[in-house]
């Protein structure tokens, strides 16, 4: 589920899992969103395949 930003329209999911508001990272072109409370992860279409290209440099 989608919902947006009351203040800054800004879009963000809720959690699959435990349906709280989930963070966003973002590393070079790579937005990942991060629940707090679960420690689950949401990557768009692709992005996995450039988070394994590029996982040298995130350690």
């Amino acid at each position: 589920m989608v919902k947006f930003h009351r203040e800054t329209g800004e879009k963000y999911l809720l959690c699959p899992r435990c349906k709280k508001d989930m963070e966003k990272l973002q590393r070079n072109d790579i937005v990942i969103d991060v629940c707090k409370k679960c420690g689950g992860m949401w990557v768009d279409s692709g992005e996995l395949e450039k988070l394994a290209e590029i996982k040298e440099e995130l350690k």
